[in-house]
C-alpha cells in the first residue's frame, strides 16, 4: 500500500461533510500536522477501496485555530513519532 496527501482548500469542516456524506470513515483527525509545504496544517486520514492512505490537509488559517490545539503545533506530530 502506498500514500499519498492532497491539499485541501475548503476547509476541514466541509471536508468531514463530503467523508460523512460518502461514507468515508476517518482514520485519525483533524490533527495538526507539518505539511508538504514546510508550515503546519490540519490533517484528515481515510484510506481508499485500494487501503492506500490518503491524507488530505488544510492550511486554512480558521482551521489552525480552531484544531490548533494546546498552542504547540507540533506536539500532534510528534506524539506519532513517539
Amino acid at each position: 500500500c502506498g500514500d499519498v496527501c492532497f491539499a485541501w482548500s475548503g476547509g476541514t469542516d466541509a471536508l468531514l461533510d463530503v467523508l460523512k456524506r460518502e461514507s468515508v470513515d476517518v482514520i485519525e483527525g483533524p490533527v495538526v500536522r507539518r505539511g508538504g509545504r514546510g508550515e503546519n496544517g490540519v490533517s484528515v486520514y481515510v484510506r481508499d477501496p485500494d487501503e492506500n492512505l490518503v491524507e488530505f490537509i488544510s492550511y486554512e488559517s480558521a482551521d489552525m485555530q480552531r484544531y490548533g490545539g494546546d498552542g504547540d503545533p507540533l506536539a500532534s506530530s510528534r506524539g506519532a513519532e513517539e
